[in-house]
């Protein structure tokens, strides 16, 4: 289970990663990700 808050961050990330252009922001999102340890499957 994701702990709480962590939906406000994930839009907060996903807000300032498509203001980068795509390919950085796709690395950088994916960086973000793993820092919260969120795995994508």
């Amino acid at each position: 289970m994701m702990k709480k808050g962590i939906y406000k961050q994930l839009l907060e990330i996903t807000k300032t990663g498509v203001e980068q252009d795509q390919e950085k922001a796709t690395t950088w999102i994916n960086q973000q990700l793993e820092v919260l340890g969120v795995t994508l499957t």
